[in-house]
């Protein structure tokens, strides 16, 4: 039997997560005295206020229990917006000091506590005005000159009063000069002429509008006679250096023997299917932030063809591992304080159109060797980073990446896909103690498994579990089977799944939607019954919260959670074989009888021999 209450609290937790996500987050005792706290803080810092609102009750106790003795030069934190129809809604959960997104926008936000010396000076040698965000970067800048420690704690601790989302748009002061240096761009190719000059011709009419003093390195694997004869061709045509080594494809091994040739102060790794948009311009703004002491690798956004869909706008790591934030969504929208709009700090950046100036590279030993072709471009961000760099994802402007045209696609593969798991283990071990750490660019409280920048708060039915051993279903003579009148129902995918966001690795997918037309439809429970032909067995599903279908069926009650989904590890099914599946709707618990009704053979998993 359903219970209506739960159904109802699990409905809420889906609309409204973030209530959810303060109650089981936002729970602090033993904290100093507020009033006395308060005191304390405000003999050391001032508070500059850039939008009014409301400091959490336990804000100044919370934050001397963070920072101790110690007197930070800047503190700031995370915030939301208090609306006094909704309560609080729309939290920013900020990363750790980022001096690239800082120069985008004033991600500080609308609360940030100075340290009255360093405020002091700012405003006696600064003209801005001290409600601006253009005053506090100044602020940030004269902390970082007397290496203070500038300090984000990772809590909502302050509430602006205002309905809209809070952004703080400041001027991008961080203009570059002319500066004069030598471009190398080293691109991989094989067989794919058409692809390459694509690519050479746009770089090339690019460098000129630019005034970029660019060379290009093209390093061939082992193309067929005819199109190694038209990569020679073009190289006579647009007078890049083409080296043609016989080889397997090696990622790093193919773009260090480009490096060794290259004689420009800095080295840009494209992709042969890399396409640079006629209005584009990125090399010299790439350039100024490559040539900066304090900066690794620099990337920039990377849309699919047709410019609709992002393809990369940062690596952040996830519960999965290193993941492209924001892949597969409509560039069309903006996201999370601008982050598909901004220049920002993140933790990498992809290999597919990447710079760095050559003496950082040389100082890394380049590309790790161990690696062939995974986690190569997060690897070598994650050197420079190690070595006191960071990196940076140019998303105020854009290239085209036609991913993967070349060399497939490694979770479609199963040789390769046990490469790729060989090099993560590997990329883990050589990283562990960072990756220990997390990513300082990307908040714990935002989502683990999602590309999007969800709250990191787990709503019912989606922490699926793994289905690891199957119960066997004796009595389905008791299922009476259901008409197309008593069922509404889709199976939307039967899949096999090798990794998931979650960590999850090698099973079945099933995910449908159903719900009953028939008197007492909420006492019974679904289950999949998966038959072989010789024995039939019984499979608890996920509820799932389908708003879209509720939406569909807008006369039909109680159907909120009428989504089902199943993850069955794929070594309880033998090879070579076909399973039939079938949705039954049961009473009854355990190993018991049990009984109900039954949709016959609603899909099917065909297995193969490796």
């Amino acid at each position: 039997m359903i219970d209506k209450k739960a159904v109802k609290l699990a409905k809420d937790k889906w609309e409204n997560p973030y209530k959810y996500w303060i109650k089981e987050n936002e729970n602090f005792s033993g904290l100093l005295n507020e009033n006395t706290a308060m005191k304390d803080l405000e003999k050391d810092y001032v508070f500059c206020v850039l939008k009014d609102g409301e400091r959490a009750e336990h804000f100044a106790g919370r934050i001397l229990n963070v920072i101790g003795e110690e007197r930070p030069g800047i503190i700031y934190f995370d915030e939301d917006v208090y609306d006094r129809g909704a309560g609080r809604k729309d939290p920013f959960f900020k990363p750790d000091y980022s001096p690239d997104t800082l120069k985008s926008f004033y991600y500080p936000g609308a609360l940030t506590l100075v340290d009255k010396e360093i405020e002091l000076f700012v405003r006696k040698n600064y003209a801005y005005s001290p409600s601006s965000p253009e005053y506090l970067k100044e602020c940030f800048r004269e902390a970082v000159k007397r290496e203070k420690e500038i300090v984000h704690i990772p809590e909502v601790l302050f509430s602006a009063y205002d309905g809209r989302d809070i952004e703080y748009s400041v001027r991008d002061n961080d203009t570059h000069k002319d500066e004069s240096c030598k471009v190398s761009a080293i691109i991989l190719s094989k067989d794919h002429p058409g692809l390459l000059k694509r690519c050479i011709s746009g770089l090339k009419k690019l460098a000129e509008k630019e005034e970029t003093d660019l060379e290009i390195i093209v390093v061939d694997n082992g193309s067929d006679p005819g199109n190694k004869k038209e990569y020679s061709e073009q190289a006579g045509e647009y007078g890049f250096k083409y080296i043609y080594r016989e080889m397997p494809f090696l990622y790093s091994v193919m773009n260090n023997i480009g490096a060794k040739e290259a004689a420009g102060d800095i080295l840009l790794f494209l992709n042969d299917d890399i396409e640079i948009p006629g209005k584009v311009s990125f090399l010299k703004r790439m350039a100024h932030k490559a040539l900066k002491d304090d900066v690794g690798a620099v990337g920039i956004k990377l849309l699919y063809p047709g410019e609709e869909l992002i393809q990369h706008a940062g690596i952040s790591l996830l519960k999965s591992g290193p993941s492209h934030k924001l892949n597969g969504y409509p560039d069309s929208e903006v996201y999370y304080h601008g982050v598909n709009r901004r220049d920002i700090n993140v933790l990498a950046v992809t290999g597919a159109a990447l710079m760095v100036e050559k003496k950082k590279f040389i100082s890394i030993g380049g590309f790790d060797e161990e690696l062939a072709v995974s986690y190569t471009d997060t690897d070598l961000c994650l050197d420079l980073v190690e070595k006191g760099f960071r990196s940076v994802c140019l998303n105020s402007r854009h290239l085209i990446h036609h991913e993967s045209i070349s060399r497939g696609n490694d979770l479609k593969d199963r040789v390769a896909y046990e490469r790729l798991i060989k090099e993560k283990e590997y990329f883990y071990g050589k990283h562990e103690e960072f990756l220990k750490k997390g990513d300082p660019y990307y908040s714990d409280n935002l989502t683990e498994t999602g590309l999007d920048y969800d709250i990191n708060y787990i709503r019912p039915g989606e922490d699926i579990p793994l289905t690891d051993k199957l119960s066997r279903c004796d009595h389905k003579s008791n299922l009476k089977e259901l008409s197309d009148k008593e069922l509404n129902f889709s199976a939307e995918s039967t899949e096999y799944v090798i990794s998931d966001a979650n960590g999850q690795e090698n099973y079945y997918l099933i995910r449908g939607w159903s719900f009953l037309n028939v008197l007492f439809a909420d006492k019974y429970r679904r289950e999949l019954i998966i038959e072989d032909g010789d024995n039939a067995f019984r499979v608890s599903v996920s509820d799932i919260y389908r708003k879209d279908v509720t939406e569909v069926f807008s006369k039909k009650k109680g159907i909120d959670f009428c989504g089902y989904e199943a993850h069955i590890d794929a070594r309880l099914f033998d090879e070579a074989k076909e399973y039939m599946i079938s949705l039954a709707f049961v009473s009854g618990s355990g190993e018991g009888k049990i009984k109900g009704f039954i949709k016959e053979n609603v899909c099917r998993i065909k297995t193969t021999k490796e």
